[in-house]
This record gives structure tokens, C-alpha cells and sequence, in this order.
């Protein structure tokens, strides 16, 4: 959270703010209200922050969403763009993991990635690792509902559908929070399915 509003990432942001928007949706009313409390008191403490090192955050703000429509998504357009024309050179299994970047470089002499982890696995992985990839996800969110952590811990649900949404404009297929949280989700999920199995056994011997 840190990261994303001191570097104003604007796929950041939107991940936070549609997070909020749903915690608020499934929240019971006092958890609503804490929720608003905390998030009111954390944009006063920026605000304050701001203040103080004769920051604009208005401006920087504004500028970062009035530049989306000049600059390409901070040139993210382009980047996608030549991730499609690679993708439609190896439709079937990619250039390569890790490879778009050197692609890249190659013909513009700058390394750059893609910006967006699922056009990555795409065009790195084609059409059979992306469906590789697209199954894993699908198979953690089923097992998150199965096991009920959604009512459990519904800050796993909430920060994982933050990062997919973060996917859609950051290259995440190697980061330390994501795998953090991978981790986290996993130890999770095998404590509350070996409790699921010892309610089922309790239940049978009752």
C-alpha cells in the first residue's frame, strides 16, 4: 500500500480503491465504519505529511490522471502493443520465459518489460502456458472458497483480487510480495483443510 501512494502508481491506486470499495460491500456495518475511519485518517495523514515537505498532492494527483491520455499509460501501450506482434509470431508456445524484455531490447536498445503480467505469460509462454497459468489462478480462488476462507480471512480474497488487478499493469510474475502471499495463502489453506477434515471425522464418529 505504501509503495503504490509514494509512487503514485495509478494501477496501484485503482487496486486499492476498488478493494476498499468491495471490503465496504461485504463488511457488516461496524467493520464498514472502521474501515471509513481508518481510511479517512490515513488520507489525513498524507495530506498532513504533504503539507509539511511542501508537497502538491492535488497536483501530482491530477497530473498523473490528465497524463494517462498523452502518455500511453506511461508507455504501456506501446509496450503491449509489441508484446501482441511477438505473441502472434509464437502463438503456440511463446518466445521464451523472461525473453520479452531482450526481444525488446534487440530492436529499440532498451530493456523493457511488459507491464502486464498476463500479456506476459502470453506472449513468454503462448497460448498453453497462459491456459498453464489462468488454471493455477482459478484453482487458488476455488480453494479459497472451498475452505471458506473468504468468511474466514477475507483479507486473503480482498488483497489477492487486488493483485490481479495490479497484473493488468505491472509485471508480477517475479515479485516477493506476490510470493509472500502466495505463501501465506498456502499455510492457510492446508490449517482450516486439515481442521475441515477433523470436523468431518468428529461428525462420523458422533
Amino acid at each position: 500500500m505504501i509503495t503504490s501512494l509514494l509512487t503514485f502508481s495509478r494501477g496501484g491506486i485503482l487496486a486499492l480503491v476498488l478493494v476498499v470499495v468491495l471490503y465496504m460491500l461485504l463488511a457488516n456495518f461496524s467493520k464498514k465504519i472502521k474501515m471509513l475511519a481508518v481510511s479517512l485518517l490515513f488520507l489525513g495523514v498524507i495530506y498532513v505529511a504533504g503539507s509539511l515537505i511542501n508537497i502538491d498532492l492535488n497536483e501530482i494527483v491530477t497530473s498523473r490522471i490528465s497524463d494517462f491520455s498523452t502518455d500511453g499509460g506511461s508507455g504501456r501501450f506501446e509496450l503491449w502493443g509489441q508484446a501482441i506482434n511477438y505473441f502472434m509470431s509464437n502463438p503456440l508456445f511463446g518466445i521464451g520465459a523472461f525473453n520479452f524484455s531482450d526481444y525488446y531490447a534487440f530492436e529499440h536498445n532498451e530493456k523493457l518489460y511488459v507491464h502486464n503480467t498476463y500479456l506476459e505469460v502470453l506472449v513468454e509462454s503462448g497460448i498453453i502456458g497462459f491456459l498453464f497459468y489462468l488454471s493455477f489462478l482459478l484453482m487458488l480462488i476455488i480453494t479459497l472458497f472451498k475452505t471458506k476462507l473468504h468468511k474466514e480471512k477475507p483479507f486473503i480474497v480482498l488483497t489477492l483480487f487486488a493483485f490481479l488487478i495490479q497484473m493488468m499493469s505491472l509485471s508480477l510474475m517475479i515479485n516477493e510480495a506476490f510470493f509472500s502471499f502466495l505463501a501465506l495463502t498456502l499455510k492457510y489453506i492446508s490449517v482450516y483443510e486439515k481442521k475441515e477434515v477433523e470436523c468431518n471425522d468428529l461428525q462420523q464418529k458422533g
